[in-house]
């Protein structure tokens, strides 16, 4: 162990981790607090490691360290919501099931609050604008076919869409550049994609 490593560890872990607490605690309170932060302590504690061991002694310690556990807790939180709004197929006792590759089969969600095309239109929205119970039941069955032709990625940035994130957090979230980023959207709102949908939209249900 350098002196240096020492040195951080003592600063940050004295007092049962006085310090690194809280660090975490003030970014904690951007996300508007938890009843209990114990988790997170560990996360931080992991991350930590981590910090010292790819720390390069060029930049302020404590700004790496506070840029690494802000990213890490941040997409603690997305990881959270994200499992809050999955459905999981289950069989009649309740269990989730497998694939074929030994994963949980996901029951597909629909994120009505994320954009349907580049003016901010929302999947809600369209649907709110129709006048009956059938024409919106119409409608919703046509988003869940938009939704399938959607790739993964795809997918995953309208969750984030949803969530609040802003293009450069997603791009930061999924490890994707700019152009690929805007790839992936501007297909999201392609004439193939959206056709039908923008028909039910201007149009009307009775016109399909």
């Amino acid at each position: 162990m350098n002196a240096n490593t020492e040195r951080y560890l003592n600063e940050y872990y004295a007092d049962d981790a006085k310090k690194l607490c809280r660090v975490v605690d003030r970014i904690l309170s951007h996300f508007g607090g938890v009843s209990d932060a114990s988790e997170f302590y560990s996360l931080a504690d992991e991350v930590f490691v981590d910090v010292l061991r790819r720390y390069d002694n060029e930049s302020s310690f404590d700004g790496f360290l506070y840029s690494c556990l802000d990213r890490k807790i941040k997409s603690e939180f997305t990881r959270r919501n994200r499992d809050k709004r999955t459905q999981y197929v289950r069989d009649e006792n309740g269990n989730k099931v497998l694939d074929e590759r030994g994963k949980y089969i996901i029951v597909h969600v629909l994120y009505l609050d994320a954009p349907i095309d580049e003016d901010g239109t929302t999947y809600g929205e369209m649907i709110a604008a129709k006048e009956t119970d059938d024409e919106a039941s119409l409608y919703e069955d046509e988003v869940l076919r938009y939704m399938e032709r959607l790739s993964r990625k795809q997918r995953q940035i309208a969750e984030y869409l949803q969530q609040g994130f802003s293009p450069s957090e997603i791009r930061e979230e999924m490890g994707i550049s700019e152009d690929r980023y805007r790839m992936l959207f501007a297909d999201m709102c392609s004439m193939s994609k959206t056709r039908n949908l923008k028909k039910l939209y201007k149009g009307g249900a009775a016109r399909i």
